[in-house]
């Protein structure tokens, strides 16, 4: 399976579809895992930032949650499993929107070049963790 089509085949496409007709036990799970998910980013970038200030926690939870995510859609997970651990867990857990806040937040210091650094190397490793995942995933 390639990458291009990793959202149709195993991943989002299939997860929304599932979710549409979630029974509750799917739906208390999800809630479960999104829990788990956004409760572990607090506390990997909180113990990060803690011995070292700035952007660096967020950056290593979207590379790990994308490496994760990775490996749940390259393991062609059933759909309902995939909604659960993937958009669920994984979902909450990375969070684009606070690393985009840290380079927007660096532009407007003038920390330019920091910024465009840190958008991509977020970006470029995120997406060598995702692809790298889905290749380990397919060898499961």
């Amino acid at each position: 399976m390639s990458v291009a089509s990793l959202s149709t085949a195993t991943g989002y496409a299939a997860a929304t579809s599932v979710a549409s007709s979630a029974s509750v036990a799917t739906a208390v799970a999800f809630a479960l895992a999104a829990a788990v998910g956004g409760m572990s980013r607090v506390a990997l970038d909180t113990t990060i930032r803690r011995r070292r200030p700035g952007p660096l926690g967020i950056a290593l939870v979207n590379v790990v949650g994308s490496l994760l995510l990775g490996l749940l859609a390259g393991a062609c997970l059933d759909p309902t499993l995939f909604l659960i651990a993937g958009v669920g867990l994984c979902g909450s857990f990375t969070t684009f929107s606070t690393a985009i806040l840290d380079v927007v937040s660096r532009w407007q210091r003038r920390a330019r070049i920091a910024a465009v650094a840190l958008l991509l190397l977020t970006l470029g490793c995120s997406l060598l963790a995702c692809a790298a995942g889905y290749a380990i995933g397919l060898r499961l």
